[in-house]
Parts: structure tokens; C-alpha cells; sequence
């Protein structure tokens, strides 16, 4: 499932925005998986939108970290340590959707996200979407 309220929308507010980039992964994680988003241009600011959605019936997010790298140096900036929170509530899928600010002495140049799912079927979708400035 797609991003259809996009990120850009609140961050048009806060200031104008260098880059707009979304992206959608298919995740199988039957333990930590990484999607990386890679950025058409280094930012050291702004706002990242992950959403996790579409997880099976019976999937648990046990473990979920957001990172920011330049190449060199890695900043965490976001996660839900273990036990970590179900991915699903009374069998009707639902998911993680987070909206994280960012401020960093890094050239950004990637976004991460290490997602650990369990369960029957450890399959979800996950949408990526970064709005920032150099």
C-alpha cells in the first residue's frame, strides 16, 4: 500500500523542501531485514515518512530501526525495541506508520530501516518517503 497522504503536505509548513522521495519495498523479514532508500541528493534535514503495512494476520513487529548515513558515520534516529508491538490488532490488518523529524551533522545520503518481523507469515510492505534540505 502506497503512501496516499504524503509527508510533504506537513513539511510544506516548516520550510520549502530540496527533495521529495518516496518509494515502495516488498519485506519478507523472517529475521532483521535492512531496506535502504538512497537519496538523489545529501540532506542533513527534514522529515522521513515509514509506514509498514499489509503485515499477515498473526505478525508481530518484534524489533524496528531507522537509520541515517552519509557513507561514513551512522545516526539512529528512530526504533522500537524488542518486544516490539503487534503488527496486527484483533486479525484486521493495520501496521506502523511514523513520521520522524530529523536534524544531523550528516551528509545524508541513505535512509534505513532494520525491521524484524515474526510470526506466520513475516511479510508486510514498506513505504519510504523523505523530504529534506541540504
Amino acid at each position: 500500500m502506497a503512501i496516499t497522504n504524503p509527508v510533504i503536505k506537513l513539511a510544506s509548513g516548516i520550510a520549502t523542501q530540496t527533495i521529495n522521495v518516496n518509494k515502495t519495498f516488498a519485506v519478507v523479514a523472517a529475521g532483521p531485514t535492512t531496506t535502504t532508500l538512497s537519496l538523489p541528493q545529501a540532506v542533513t534535514n527534514g522529515v522521513i515518512r515509514i509506514k509498514f503495512s499489509n503485515p499477515g494476520s498473526t505478525d508481530l513487529t518484534v524489533a524496528f530501526t531507522v537509520t541515517l548515513t552519509d557513507g561514513t558515520g551512522i545516526t539512529t534516529v528512530y526504533f522500537i525495541p524488542t518486544p516490539g508491538l503487534p503488527a496486527n490488532s484483533g486479525g484486521a490488518t493495520s501496521g506502523i506508520d511514523l513520521v520522524i523529524p530529523f536534524n544531523t551533522d550528516l551528509a545524508v545520503n541513505s535512509i534505513s530501516v532494520i525491521d524484524t518481523v515474526a510470526g506466520t507469515t513475516k511479510t508486510g510492505t514498506l513505504d519510504f518517503e523523505v523530504v529534506g534540505n541540504p
